[in-house]
Parts: C-alpha cells; sequence; structure tokens
C-alpha cells in the first residue's frame, strides 16, 4: 500500500540516519483525553464516548510503530469523620456514625438518618439502630473505598492502643473516601485516519486486552505492520470509559519520520540544497 496505508517494512531507523538524501528522525505524537467533567465534578462518565483529534504536521508523514498509554488521576479524596461527640475513644465509634459523616460530606445528610451512637455506647445496649439509606454518591465512595486519614494515622493507632480519647476537631477528619486504584481502570479505545475514514480495529478494543493496565503492566503495543500517517492528516482517538474514574488519559503513538517528501517544505528545501550542489559540480 502506499503512504495512506500501511508502512512497507523497513528495518528501524536510526537517530540522525540519512537514507540517501532524507533524514530520518525519531518523533512521538501524544493525545491527551481529559475524563473529568469540570463543571460537573460529580458527574460519572461511565458509557461517554471522548473524542480527541491531533494533526500531523506538515513538514513530513509519520510512521507509528507503537502506541502506549498512562492515567494521571485526579482525585477526589474527601476528608470526613463523626462530629458532635466530644472526645471519645475511636474504639466506640459505630458504623452508622461513619456513614452519618460520609453522607454529610456528599451532601446527603437528610436521606441518612442520626444513629443513636452515645446512648448505645453508654447503656452497651444491642438494640439495632435505625436503617439507614445509602445516597448514590455515599455508595459510590463504599465501592471505591474507604480509608483511615494518613495525616491521622499514627494518632489513631496509638489512641486505640492505648484507650485513648480523640479530640471532636480530629475524629471530623479521621476517614477519606478513597479513588479506584489504575489496575481496575478499564476503557474502550479506538484509532482511525480522520481523512481517509480508515478504522485500525474492528471494534472499540478494551484497554486491558489491548495495551494492559496504566501502572506499567503491558503499557506498550507495537503497530504490525507500522502505519503511516501522511502530512496534514487528522488522527482520531475515542475512548469510552467502561469504569467510573476522574483523570487525564495520555496515548502515545511512537514512531519516526522521514524528512524530504515531494510537496514538504522540507522536501523543498532538499530539492534546492541538491540543486546547489550540482550547480557547484559544474
Amino acid at each position: 500500500m502506499n503512504a495512506f496505508g500501511i508502512a512497507p517494512a523497513v528495518s528501524a531507523p536510526r537517530t540522525g540516519a540519512m537514507a540517501g538524501d532524507r533524514r530520518t528522525i525519531p518523533f512521538d505524537y501524544q493525545f491527551q483525553v481529559p475524563v473529568f467533567d469540570a463543571a460537573k465534578p460529580n458527574q460519572s462518565l461511565v458509557n461517554t464516548t471522548i473524542r480527541a483529534n491531533l494533526t500531523v504536521s506538515i513538514e513530513a508523514a509519520f510512521v507509528a510503530v507503537s502506541i502506549g498509554y498512562g492515567f494521571a488521576p485526579r482525585l477526589r479524596t474527601r476528608s470526613f469523620g463523626p462530629a458532635g461527640l466530644g472526645a471519645i475513644s475511636p474504639a466506640n465509634l459505630t458504623f452508622g456514625s461513619i456513614m452519618e459523616s460520609l453522607a454529610k460530606a456528599f451532601g446527603e445528610e437528610k436521606l441518612t438518618p442520626k444513629p443513636p451512637v452515645l446512648e448505645l455506647v453508654e447503656t452497651g445496649s444491642t438494640e439495632s439502630a435505625a436503617p439507614l439509606e445509602i445516597g448514590p454518591l455515599s455508595e459510590q465512595a463504599l465501592a471505591q473505598g474507604i480509608q483511615i486519614n494518613p495525616a491521622l494515622l499514627n494518632r489513631f493507632v496509638v489512641a486505640l492502643q492505648d484507650g485513648d480519647t480523640m479530640e471532636p476537631n480530629e475524629l471530623a477528619e479521621l476517614f477519606q473516601s478513597t479513588e479506584s486504584p489504575p489496575q481496575r481502570i478499564q476503557f474502550l479505545y479506538a484509532l482511525s485516519d480522520k481523512g481517509t475514514g480508515r478504522l485500525f480495529q474492528s471494534e472499540p478494543l478494551l484497554n486491558t486486552a489491548g495495551l494492559g493496565t496504566p501502572d506499567g503492566d503491558r503499557p506498550f503495543r507495537e503497530l504490525s505492520p507500522p502505519v503511516v500517517f501522511p502530512p496534514r492528516s487528522t488522527i482520531q482517538l475515542d475512548v469510552t470509559p467502561l469504569t467510573d474514574f476522574r483523570g487525564d488519559l495520555y496515548f502515545s503513538l511512537h514512531g519516526y519520520k522521514v524528512l524530504g517528501g515531494i510537496g514538504t517544505p522540507t522536501g523543498h528545501r532538499l530539492q534546492q540544497g541538491m540543486r546547489a550542489r550540482k550547480v557547484a559540480r559544474r
């Protein structure tokens, strides 16, 4: 095929190598795909297709030999904890009081009736607390995980071991919601040449099947044979999140350019240089 499709099989070029009068240089293109809506920070983008485009520069065609990606999370950690209980031991906290504070942190406290924490602790009663209605944001936080606030972890451990109490301001910040770990991130991706309409897969591919995980496990995939994108062509990438995460996906197309192609600025300069050399020889 010609330069608008698949590159011919060639040996890997060396940096700065000269192919006749044409210079081959390594070159990468990168997509940045933000997976979040700044205007609606709590809105999930699961099953929403996000599109990114980049245009190959006029200087030369781009030969893509592999593709890889990484993920930079935008953390949505929220600190929360039971308030209004006074100074008590963290061992006396009930799950109901923790859930009440979690719901309040996400603005869903009206859904969660206040459990009788102090009464149960003081009397040692086994009476069941009022049932809790979990809001969607609180449910999502539980699914992703909650943890002890790292800034209060040592204080929390000491209080448990020594039977000490924690101050109200410490209890109010004792817990944090967390984000999904990178290895749980899943999405579909599809690469295409927007100008010609050429697709490079039969249907969108799953990232863990085609590229690996963003924590570095199989992060690159070779394109065999390499794919050539001509000057001024627009490369399109569609990403569809399958799990709820927030951050920036970075996709890199690794490859090279061969300068001096006909009809490109580097080709014009090369032809002028060749004519100048011919005149000098005469």
